[in-house]
């Protein structure tokens, strides 16, 4: 014990200096920041769906979690004695943020004070750090996950040696084990770290080694302590991974898939930026924004390879390395190839996808001759960034405005479920069919539902499965309106469609709209049957 404490001091002692006293007035600004555009979070109530059926007040259950492979969130959740404070939870998450980018700013080194708060700004508008807080009953722990990741990936180039790569494995086994996505983030951290060295000629070639291989050990050892203690926990806890989102087979990469899964990940990296299938970038004319941009950041590239008078081997390494970043950004898509990014909660597997603007960033920091076309791109790059920020926190705040839109609707036709189903008496098994803005409660605001498609907010309220609208009306009822209604099985919802009764129903609030069948009230929202 008392070896452990002198080598403790020793650690301190040599680390003590690591944050600076410019540090608290960055990390003050970012926590700042994210306050003001994430206030609505703070004050409301803005949940989705899966946070509806979680909990909003209170969470007990993490068989879930286990079952995911994220065993640390159930332990957290446990400490925490399961409550959910959605005003204390989105302060936890700034706070860990905001500490995320200070050791981000380390990393790469970033000395000018105007571009920390860029960088800054760009991560904290990242759709995934919008929709994460969403999820009020374990934001804070998916915020913690990422700090634990940056945290990983600073061990590695910024301790080296056997040190930093055991401490680099413990935080990046930590990390996957409340998110696995985050081990990608990690990836990529690495990635360009190793680039920004290779365009460094004061860095000796002997480092970049030190440092290729620091990322590879630190990585494999947290890789493989989370998937050995992920198989304890189930073993302990007698929880098995579930089988139909891949998490059965974790760290199993199918080789003869390789080449697709590849592929894959190119199509898709150029599709977030360009393409509807994730972020609608017709909205705000963000592709031509982003097609902007990436003219700028090729620009840069260009300039750093003719002018900073590199070694041959330094170009051709940092060349291949290029090519290989769309791999860095997407690379979830082959470490969990069955875990498509283009579902609902696809959007938190990507927390990677602001990081392109922050690696322009960090580029342009890295130009060694100044001059007066150096002072052109900078500010060329500043205002392109700038726009890169309106367009995302319009994204946001548009969110924001669309989820109070469809709580408070969700509330309204709540509450006329509820006194509808308090006239049948003390019956308490209900059967919600169908969808609400496909019957008398359309969409009233479209074009800013396709404002927000793919992200949290796009996802309302109400899961649109049989299973997920049962849940997310049942727990709306009794998390907001205090009255605890069971749902229906399956079974029973098939028997109900197949009466006469249901098919002389109307739709809800018709007078018709709600019925007892079998015992069980049937609330008819829309045609929509499963």
């Amino acid at each position: 014990m008392r070896k452990f404490c002198i080598w403790w001091r020793k650690l301190f002692e040599k680390n003590k200096d690591t944050i600076e006293p410019n540090d608290l007035i960055v990390w003050i600004s970012f926590f700042i920041l994210g306050c003001c555009v994430y206030f609505m979070k703070i004050s409301n109530d803005l949940s989705n769906p899966d946070s509806i059926w979680n909990g909003v007040y209170f969470k007990k259950t993490s068989g879930w979690e286990i079952s995911l492979g994220r065993y640390m969130i159930a332990i957290l959740q446990f400490v925490r004695n399961y409550i959910v404070n959605s005003c204390f939870i989105v302060f936890a998450s700034l706070i860990l943020l905001s500490m995320s980018i200070i050791f981000i700013l380390k990393i790469f080194d970033i000395k000018t004070f105007g571009w920390k708060l860029v960088i800054g700004a760009l991560i904290i508008i990242s759709p995934t750090v919008g929709s994460t807080l969403t999820y009020y009953y374990c934001s804070d722990l998916y915020m913690l996950g990422y700090f634990l990741a940056v945290l990983s990936v600073w061990f590695m180039v910024g301790k080296g040696g056997r040190t930093g790569i055991i401490f680099s494995g413990i935080a990046l086994m930590l990390s996957a084990a409340l998110y696995q996505a985050y081990i990608s983030f990690a990836i990529l951290l690495c990635l360009m770290y190793i680039m920004k060295l290779l365009i460094d000629n004061k860095v000796a070639k002997e480092q970049i080694y030190k440092s290729v291989g620091t990322c590879i050990l630190g990585g494999i050892l947290g890789i493989a302590l989370y998937l050995s203690s992920n198989k304890i926990v189930q073993i302990i806890t007698g929880i098995k991974a579930t089988e139909d989102r891949g998490f059965s087979r974790m760290g199993m990469i199918d080789t003869n898939q390789i080449i697709n899964q590849i592929k894959n990940c190119y199509i898709t990296f150029f599709e977030y930026y360009f393409s509807d299938s994730m972020i609608n970038n017709n909205y705000y004319g963000r592709k031509y924004i982003n097609l902007l941009f990436f003219i700028a950041i090729v620009t840069i590239i260009i300039i750093i390879l003719r002018k900073q008078k590199l070694l041959i081997y330094r170009k051709i390494f940092f060349v291949l390395l290029l090519l290989f970043i769309p791999l860095g950004f997407m690379s979830i898509c082959i470490l969990a190839p069955e875990v498509s990014v283009l579902d609902n909660t696809g959007v938190l597997m990507l927390p990677t996808m602001n990081y392109i603007y922050v690696f322009a960033v960090i580029l342009f920091e890295s130009i060694g001759e100044k001059n007066s076309w150096f002072t052109t791109v900078g500010i060329t790059l500043f205002v392109q960034l700038i726009l890169v920020f309106l367009m995302l926190l319009s994204l946001e705040l548009g969110g924001q405005v669309y989820i109070k839109h469809n709580m408070l609707k969700t509330y309204n036709v709540a509450m006329q479920i509820h006194n509808r189903i308090e006239q049948y008496g003390v019956r308490n098994k209900i059967c919600v069919i169908g969808n609400m803005e496909e019957g008398n409660y359309p969409e009233l605001y479209p074009d800013l539902k396709n404002s927000q498609h793919w992200v949290a907010a796009g996802n309302k309220t109400i899961w649109p499965t049989f299973e997920g609208t049962q849940n997310c009306w049942i727990c709306f009822i009794k998390q907001y309106l205090g009255k605890a209604y069971t749902v229906c099985s399956l079974e029973e919802y098939y028997e109900i469609i197949n009466t006469p009764k249901y098919s002389q129903m109307g739709i809800f609030p018709d007078k018709n709209g709600v019925s007892v069948i079998n015992d069980i009230v049937v609330i008819k929202l829309s045609d929509t049957t499963w």
